[in-house]
């Protein structure tokens, strides 16, 4: 068994749940299956302990742990996803459901200016909507278990460029040639964007300092990595 320490990239299989044991979200197919938790994958969750890609209360509570072991984590809402916001609670008018010909009903989810909403209630004229993320205010149970520390610089900056940019491993390719990283991608990526990558991935991979982006364009599939 090895200790987890901050800035490590960790491979974790993790179940959480709500105070009254309810599951919300797992990685573990056999747990999702029996839950009824609907996901397109069970992919393996690869995290940077202390770049705040988890929770902040499970992040420093993985800090310490070993790997092989299971752990259950106490999260309070204040780390989590925090406490409701009774200004993201907002009224509208149901009148301006009716022109988008919807119905609106309480628990319905809705989408307006780029944030996830759901109907609270519906009284006359007027809607209800709670933009809090739907566990603000819970206090959540988090089982845990490290499967291994992450050594191989790929796959670490797979797992940033997962996180950061979203990018799917079959768009893109890594050359690695002494400390110098090239990522052949066929998606075009804003300038702004890849300085901030650069930087970033340079910060937490010290076996990288420079990377060079290459947009590619091909009839061939990228080669897997």
């Amino acid at each position: 068994m090895v200790k987890v320490k901050k800035g490590d990239f960790v491979d974790l299989d993790y179940t959480g749940k709500l105070k009254d044991n309810r599951i919300f979200d797992t990685n573990i197919k056999e747990v999702g299956e029996k839950e009824n938790i609907h996901k397109q994958s069970y992919d393996p969750l690869i995290v940077c302990i202390g770049e705040g890609q988890v929770v902040k209360g499970l992040d420093k509570q993985l800090e310490g742990t070993e790997t092989e072991k299971e752990y259950n984590f106490d999260v309070p809402a204040e780390e989590a996803y925090g406490k409701k916001d009774t200004k993201m609670i907002r009224v509208v008018s149901k009148s301006l459901f009716t022109k988008q010909k919807m119905n609106p009903y309480p628990g319905m989810q809705i989408n307006a200016e780029n944030m996830m909403g759901i109907v609270r209630s519906v009284s006359g004229g007027r809607v209800f909507v709670d933009f809090n993320h739907p566990l603000a205010g819970k206090d959540l149970i988090f089982e845990v278990k490290v499967k291994r520390i992450l050594k191989d610089t790929k796959e670490k900056v797979q797992s940033l460029l997962k996180i950061l940019l979203m990018l799917d491993p079959k768009k893109y390719e890594l050359e690695l040639e002494s400390k110098k990283m090239k990522i052949k991608s066929e998606i075009k990526i804003p300038d702004v964007m890849l300085n901030a990558i650069k930087d970033k991935i340079v910060k937490l991979v010290p076996e990288i300092n420079s990377i060079e982006f290459l947009e590619v364009k091909t009839k061939q599939p990228l080669k897997d990595n």
